[in-house]
């Protein structure tokens, strides 16, 4: 409309003034140049400042890291990348997610997997859902994955209030390193806020000590666990558990080895205390693996070793925390296998197997 205005009057006073020499329509050419130049100004201002407030609001959603590790060992480097956030629509309604991605690097010359094995905010542990499946970066390379986390609600997860709230996360990815040999359990922790060099509340020379990670959840719920027996069948608002066998195994097998058959042999000097059960899927969506039991051990009462979670598709097993262990109301096979040293099948010492089935630990005696 401005811009409209300005051309109007312009004409206007130059068919009054036409008589009257060049002078005074050089003035009014000018003030018209004037006019459209501030326009313009003003149109570019609205645009630098639409262009300020979108970068504004894409800030909100990612919070960027360099030269943060996370992990590193000599199999592999997982460094933090980013904290980010987006709008999902689901069956429920629209949630704003948030999400983690690392940068994950393979020292090795051979292939490793790994999946979530729990992720911790305050001791609580979360829901989370891999973005671009197993870490499984090729030998000598690196790439990046994300995850989402949440609040493990029933019976659908809760979205977490802000960004923020990820840099008190905690937790395990477990999985296995494929040797020539045979597969090797791997396991490594993660703490962002000792990655980040978060000191508040912590103890004697600067180590955090915050109260309900995830080595104090083990220690509350092994107080409070409840015996379990071969044949006992437990119930979860996911599940029905049933335990069909524990045993000392250097290999565990499928159940199908009529023909070519994938097992889990144990790495020359350890063997598995093998949980072996079957696991009905009473929830109206599929279970994932990573949704299932998990099992640990404590040998001679002081030594302990946690466990990965595999399920027997006949002649071979299914691991990867991703896939689908069973349909509603499908049962699966299923093997928590824990690696360890040679020593707990030889020296005649205690074994206490605990299982985590829901919000309820058991324990089964071994030996």
């Amino acid at each position: 409309m401005r811009k409209f205005f300005t051309a109007a009057v312009a004409s206007a006073v130059m068919l009054s003034l036409a008589a009257c020499g060049g002078q005074e329509s050089t003035a009014v050419s000018e003030t018209t140049e004037t006019a459209a130049e501030e326009s313009g100004q003003e149109a570019e201002s609205e645009t630098q400042t639409e262009s300020a407030e979108e970068t504004e609001a894409e800030d909100e959603d990612l919070i960027s890291f360099e030269n943060v590790t996370l992990v590193d060992n000599d199999i592999l480097t997982i460094e933090l990348v980013n904290f980010y956030a987006e709008d999902v629509n689901w069956s429920e309604g629209e949630q704003n997610e948030k999400s983690i991605t690392i940068k994950a690097t393979n020292k090795t010359d051979h292939e490793f997997f790994l999946n979530p094995d729990g992720f911790y905010l305050d001791g609580e542990e979360l829901y989370v859902s891999m973005q671009d499946g197993s870490i499984n970066p090729a030998p000598g390379k690196s790439a990046n994955y994300s995850f989402r986390v949440a609040r493990d609600t029933k019976p659908e997860h809760t979205a977490l209030e802000s960004l923020d709230e990820l840099y008190g996360l905690e937790g395990d990815f477990s999985g296995v390193e494929e040797l020539e040999s045979g597969n090797v359990s791997l396991e490594v922790s993660f703490s962002i806020p000792e990655a980040l060099g978060n000191t508040q509340g912590t103890g004697e020379g600067g180590q955090t000590e915050a109260a309900g990670t995830p080595e104090s959840v083990e220690e509350s719920t092994e107080a409070a666990a409840l015996p379990i027996a071969i044949g006992d069948t437990i119930s979860t608002d996911e599940y029905e558990f049933t335990l069909t066998g524990v045993a000392l195994s250097y290999e565990v097998l499928p159940s199908d080895t009529s023909s070519a058959y994938m097992s889990y042999p144990a790495e020359s000097g350890k063997v598995y205390v093998d949980v072996a059960a079957n696991v009905k899927n009473i929830m109206q969506r599929d279970i994932r693996i990573e949704e299932l039991y998990t099992a640990s051990v404590l040998y001679d009462g002081q030594y302990p070793y946690s466990g990965f979670t595999v399920v027997d598709t006949g002649n071979n097993f299914d691991w990867v925390g991703s896939y689908v262990a069973a349909t509603p109301l499908e049962t699966c096979k299923t093997h928590s296998l824990v690696e360890c040293p040679v020593e707990v099948d030889t020296s005649g010492k205690s074994i206490l197997v605990t299982l985590q089935l829901g919000d309820e630990a058991y324990e089964y005696v071994l030996r």
